[in-house]
């Protein structure tokens, strides 16, 4: 099997230390559970037949992919006698294995095993640290999200924020938040509500004039790494944050269940892109 895709993966997402560390003695059954990993491995082929825009998507969030990839990894040594031997004692027919990001689901029939919905046609491949079973499908958890489009085209694509993808486009700023080598922006993004906050001569007004209208949109765009939901709301604090306008982002947050207020606005919603992330905001900043 070929595994050169799956090798450049490994080394995106930074997990090459962790899947090189050595066997470290034997825990019960030396036939059956030796200390080390077991890898699933998703073929070339398995990666090329993603739907381009995912495979994108894990390739612009190296946190993402590494998020999938743990999910191809036991932290034992899984021989195919052990894992049709956990198939065979469990009362359902169905076992269900950790990985080292979520759980699979081992199932055997005639064809042989299935790690969910992927098949294991080649199985116990040996390494010095561990065994690999080559997989015909990528196991991607269930309920992660992966981002597959853009910040641009992500506002444009709601409805909610018609009056923010256009002023974006009046003013050409929906280019710089498509996808830049390296570029990744926190977008805090005023709905059609928001806006409709500002009495209608002064957003007149503003959109009527590009470099003030321009000002006040990059007011609400900060270039980060990378600043998510869990980021912001993981535990009460205070952050700063500098807006490409050159202004200061004054951020209070308040638990995951409170969500976080920016300036005078507030935000309990975001939403990931291939290049940043949008905090949905109730008011014009």
């Amino acid at each position: 099997p070929e595994f050169s895709t799956l090798a450049s993966a490994i080394s995106l997402a930074g997990i090459e230390g962790a899947l090189s560390f050595p066997e470290s003695g034997v825990i019960g059954d030396p036939t059956r559970f030796k200390k080390g990993f077991t890898l699933l491995a998703p073929t070339n082929d398995a990666f090329s037949a993603l739907p381009p825009e995912v495979l994108t998507g894990l390739i612009n969030n190296p946190e993402k992919l590494k998020k999938v990839l743990l999910n191809h990894v036991f932290s034992f040594d899984y021989g195919s006698a052990a894992l049709l031997d956990c198939v065979k004692r469990s009362s359902s027919g169905v076992c269900r294995i950790g990985t080292n990001f979520a759980s699979v689901r081992i199932l055997s029939d005639a064809a042989g095993i299935s790690i969910e919905d992927s098949k294991v046609f080649t199985a116990d491949i040996q390494a010095s640290n561990g065994v690999i079973h080559a997989i015909d499908k990528i196991l991607v958890p269930q309920g992660l999200v992966i981002p597959v489009k853009n910040l641009a085209s992500e506002i444009a694509s709601q409805s909610r924020f018609k009056t923010l993808n256009s002023l974006l486009k009046k003013t050409g700023l929906d280019a710089a938040l498509t996808d830049g080598p390296g570029q990744r922006y926190t977008v805090f993004a005023p709905t059609d509500e928001a806006f409709g906050r500002i009495p209608a001569a002064i957003l007149q007004q503003l959109a009527s004039n590009p470099d003030q209208l321009k000002r006040v949109l990059l007011k609400h765009v900060s270039r980060t790494e990378r600043l998510d939901f869990d980021d912001l709301t993981g535990r009460p604090r205070d952050l700063d944050l500098t807006a490409l306008s050159g202004d200061t982002l004054d951020i209070s947050t308040f638990g995951r269940r409170l969500g976080a207020s920016v300036n005078d606005a507030f935000s309990v919603e975001s939403i990931e892109t291939t290049n940043g992330t949008i905090f949905v905001i109730d008011r014009v900043l």
